[in-house]
């Protein structure tokens, strides 16, 4: 019993894999040395895949199952990350540039932590790819862009001035959305337009459900209706 729900496990598990796509990093709007470099993992990982899924390392124990499973749904989370990196704010990227590279971090450890597992758990010449593919994840090197990392913090500073109601907060609203602007080339009539556009349509995904980061939105939103033709 326990080894058939081990497979039931790996079967439910591999049922929802999304094959993967071509991930290039073209269309990424910011972040895109820090996507590129997980790109490359989830590319990597994702190519000895079907491997590691026909021969279903350690059924009778359910460990490598696990792994299996683990490791699966991390690929698809770090799809995510790549997904939200493509049609999300630049503006808010940047604001959260920090949680995105702990989040490419992770994936990275937990990929690690799942491919040590299994290589244990295959044959040899699988394990052998396995140690490649281990060689390569640990050479990826997770870091921002200083110009957007720059502008990461002129905004966080600009939220703190609202939280605090500074009495100059127009002044430093027109200068810290124009500073970010400029580092993240929002600098024509097109490209403010497709920002405000990105930003309605996080708020029309988002709902409710985060007041903080729907509040964020829609301060950059009137921003960029105040002084975007400011700066293009």
């Amino acid at each position: 019993m326990q080894l058939l729900g081990h497979l039931q496990n790996f079967f439910s598990c591999t049922s929802m894999v999304v094959h993967v796509e071509a991930l290039g990093s073209h269309r990424i709007k910011v972040h895109s040395l820090l996507c590129q470099e997980l790109h490359e993992v989830v590319n990597k990982v994702s190519k000895i895949l079907p491997e590691i899924e026909a021969v279903r390392p350690g059924c009778s124990s359910g460990i490598g199952i696990e792994a299996l499973c683990v490791l699966i749904n991390e690929l698809d989370k770090a799809k995510s990350v790549l997904h939200h990196c493509r049609v999300s704010s630049k503006l808010y990227l940047v604001l959260t540039g920090e949680s995105i590279l702990l989040r490419c971090k992770k994936s990275r450890s937990i990929l690690e932590q799942c491919l040590n597992q299994i290589q244990n758990m295959v044959h040899v010449e699988l394990a052998s790819e396995i140690i490649e593919v281990l060689a390569d994840i640990k050479r990826a090197k997770f870091s921002l862009d200083p110009s957007e990392e720059e502008a990461g913090k002129v905004l966080l500073q600009l939220l703190h001035e609202y939280a605090t109601e500074s009495d100059s907060i127009q002044e430093i609203s027109s200068s810290a959305i124009q500073v970010a602007s400029t580092r993240l080339h929002i600098r024509s009539t097109l490209a403010v337009s497709k920002e405000k556009t990105s930003i309605k349509k996080m708020l029309s995904k988002g709902g409710d459900s985060d007041s903080k980061k729907r509040k964020i939105l829609l301060l950059f939103l009137d921003l960029l209706n105040k002084y975007g033709k400011q700066f293009t």
